[in-house]
């Protein structure tokens, strides 16, 4: 009988303390944060999806993000991959990436930019409806998207199906925003 990795038990026990109603905050020790990468390395290799969905949850209950995984958030951010895995990896990235920087100081990179340009042109509403909210997080440096925005929008057509509303709704909320200059 094999016996589960570190990562599998803390992610088996971290979907049972969700099923409880818990808002668990993970602790990572070296080793644990090496399992998750070379997991992650594989789960990319291989595309083993219900891999990344795991990885990506535990990773959203991480009590401090590591900048260990930035070449890995790219990487899968730039792959061709299931919506729900971007999604899942554009929500997680928030909290890794994001927040850190925000919380540095620092510019986003254009490598991030441009994911969330390719994504805000994807045929998926619900992924440019994720990368207008993501945008929403990033502050004044969304300017640089704005065309893309704009673009983003779909026609009367789309309005009667909700992700369309939402990035109808989005959108609009950033170009008001924007439209002020004190703010």
């Amino acid at each position: 009988m094999k016996q589960d990795s570190t990562f599998e038990q803390i992610h088996s026990a971290l979907l049972e303390r969700l099923q409880q109603g818990e808002r668990p905050h993970l602790e990572f020790n070296e080793k644990l944060l090496n399992e998750i990468s070379d997991k992650w390395t594989n789960a990319l290799e291989n595309s083993i999806y219900s891999d990344i969905d795991a990885i990506m949850c535990v990773l959203e209950h991480a009590r401090h993000p590591s900048p260990l995984f930035d070449d890995l958030f790219f990487l899968t951010l730039e792959k061709d991959l299931p919506k729900n895995q971007l999604i899942f990896t554009l929500g997680a990235s928030w909290k890794h990436m994001l927040g850190r920087w925000s919380r540095a100081g620092d510019r986003l990179p254009m490598r991030y930019l441009e994911i969330l340009r390719k994504f805000l042109n994807h045929s998926e509403l619900e992924l440019r409806e994720w990368s207008l909210r993501t945008i929403d997080q990033v502050g004044p440096q969304g300017r640089l998207l704005k065309a893309d925005i704009q673009a983003a929008k779909v026609g009367w057509r789309g309005i009667f199906n909700p992700h369309a509303k939402a990035v109808a709704q989005l959108a609009e909320m950033l170009e008001k925003r924007w439209s002020h200059p004190n703010v």
